[in-house]
């Protein structure tokens, strides 16, 4: 009976589904009797197993891009519309929408999805993978530090630890791209912290932040190598051509 008025698990796991008959089902956070009211609702299948995901999976680990894709390929859609309203229409309708469909589009147009999805799993050398995962934990130390200090930090180093927060998930996500930038970028955030690391101290444990800075000292001298030769690459090919 709480089936069909509170949003279980199994109507959980179709909203993640992009089977056909998962696609736009099942929005609801607490109350599944939204998706009931509105058409939306739709029940797990026995004996069908459901594909997580999405019908287009995006294949990135950058966890900034991947809250922004959907979007920028939504009003790329809007942008292609000749008319008002399907300009309106592409933006507010359901993903699968195309002129002459329904509002949630037409399941049988959308290509299905199996089970069986190959996982995106990009491999980086060892040493990278080592270097990755040690600013990840720096990255959580410094949010903790942010979490612990909130009440007493300005409000402009607030932001300063989010941008660099931010910063350091989205490009360590771009460097298990591959993303070409990704050298440059690393270089300048590595920079940063310590241009700002020597002017304040980050943890306010004298030894930790200098383990810190003389980490982040050697990773520039690192990256900013690694940009010289990419660049240098880069003006050798652009010569060829």
């Amino acid at each position: 009976p709480l089936e069909w008025i509170i949003n279980t698990p199994s109507h959980h796991r179709v909203h993640h589904g992009a089977n056909k008959w998962c696609l736009d089902k099942n929005y609801a956070g607490v109350f599944i009797i939204w998706d009931r009211m509105f058409g939306t609702f739709e029940p797990e299948r026995k004996g069908e197993k459901i594909a997580y995901g999405l019908v287009d999976q995006p294949q990135s680990n950058n966890v900034i891009w991947l809250q922004f894709f959907y979007l920028v390929e939504v009003f790329r859609k809007a942008a292609s519309k000749s008319t008002i309203g399907d300009v309106l229409r592409a933006l507010f309708y359901g993903p699968g929408w195309c002129p002459g469909s329904p509002r949630l589009g037409d399941p049988d147009s959308f290509p299905d999805a199996t089970a069986s999805r190959i996982k995106y799993n990009p491999k980086l050398p060892l040493w990278e993978q080592v270097y990755v995962t040690l600013h990840f934990l720096i990255v959580l130390i410094v949010q903790q530090v942010l979490t612990l200090q909130l009440m007493s930090f300005s409000w402009l180093t607030v932001l300063v630890y989010i941008v660099f927060i931010l910063a350091s998930v989205g490009i360590i996500g771009a460097m298990y791209d591959g993303w070409w930038w990704a050298p440059l970028a690393e270089a300048a955030r590595c920079a940063a912290y310590v241009v700002y690391a020597r002017a304040t101290p980050v943890t306010a444990l004298p030894l930790l932040d200098t383990v810190l800075l003389t980490y982040f000292a050697v990773s520039t001298l690192v990256w900013a190598s690694e940009s010289l030769t990419l660049l240098g690459l880069t003006e050798k090919t652009a010569k060829l051509q």
